[in-house]
């Protein structure tokens, strides 16, 4: 009777041992962990990979914003000598249209005498006033500008 006693106890100790009854749950703990690690892992790689990519935008506004201050000096440049353009422009077509007017008037008083033998003073009428510049005034104040711009552009860039 004892060894049949013994055998039971050793049969029950099998069949309820600590890890018999929880080696699957033990297994689910484990699958459980190993998903959540992985996971985390995943995490990891996409917070570097967005980190990455994050510094990688940074560094393209940085150049954007670099590029589009050139731009502006540039389209500053530009106006500037859109300015001294239309002013030669607007000079230029003040002394055309004096020299329009003349040669006119001159045409008039030649016609007026239709005998040949007899000299004809031709009449030149003073012409309008015209502002004319001087090349080194317009070139001076566009220097002037030019150089207050990029005094901006040093006082906005500290």
């Amino acid at each position: 009777m004892e060894s049949l006693v013994n055998e039971a106890s050793k049969e029950l100790n099998s069949r309820l041992s600590i890890d018999t009854i929880a080696s699957t749950t033990i297994a689910n703990f484990q699958n459980e962990t190993q998903v959540c690690i992985n996971r985390v892992e995943q995490s990891s790689e996409l917070t570097t990979k967005i980190q990455t990519e994050t510094q990688v935008i940074q560094d393209m506004l940085n150049s954007i914003t670099q590029q589009y201050e050139a731009l502006e000096s540039t389209f500053d440049s530009i106006d500037q000598l859109e300015i001294l353009v239309n002013k030669v422009k607007d000079t230029y077509n003040a002394v055309a249209e004096n020299v329009d007017q003349i040669e006119k008037a001159v045409s008039a008083s030649t016609r007026q005498g239709k005998r040949t033998d007899i000299p004809v003073q031709p009449y030149f009428p003073p012409p309008r006033p015209v502002e004319i510049y001087h090349t080194k005034e317009l070139f001076d104040s566009l220097e002037i500008s030019l150089n207050n711009d990029q005094e901006e552009e040093e006082e906005e860039g500290s």
